[in-house]
């Protein structure tokens, strides 16, 4: 597969990396000391792919495998605790 630079000029996005390419990308990155988040950041802006599609790649390689379902739970929890956040930020907002 190939990867392909992203084009300033170019509004739309192409196809991301994927297969052996994409692993010994994310293999190299993590070797080097950069994290999960960084890793989708540098793949969207490095390369045409968006964030959604950046995220996706990075969240269910082989590489950061080890890490997925400690992340899944962390997204699960985020999302039960965020409309109570929500009202509690909506509340001190109108008291002040």
């Amino acid at each position: 597969m190939k990867i392909i630079k992203r084009d300033p000029n170019r509004d739309t996005n192409g196809p991301s990396p994927q297969g052996a390419q994409l692993e010994v990308l994310l293999q190299s990155w993590r070797v080097q000391g950069m994290g999960k988040g960084r890793s989708i950041v540098e793949l969207s802006r490095r390369y045409v792919v968006s964030l959604g599609e950046a995220k996706r790649a990075v969240h269910f390689s082989e590489t950061w495998a080890d890490v997925r379902e400690r992340d899944e739970k962390f997204h699960e929890e985020l999302e039960k605790a965020l409309p109570q956040v929500l009202a509690e930020l909506e509340a001190e907002h109108k008291s002040t």
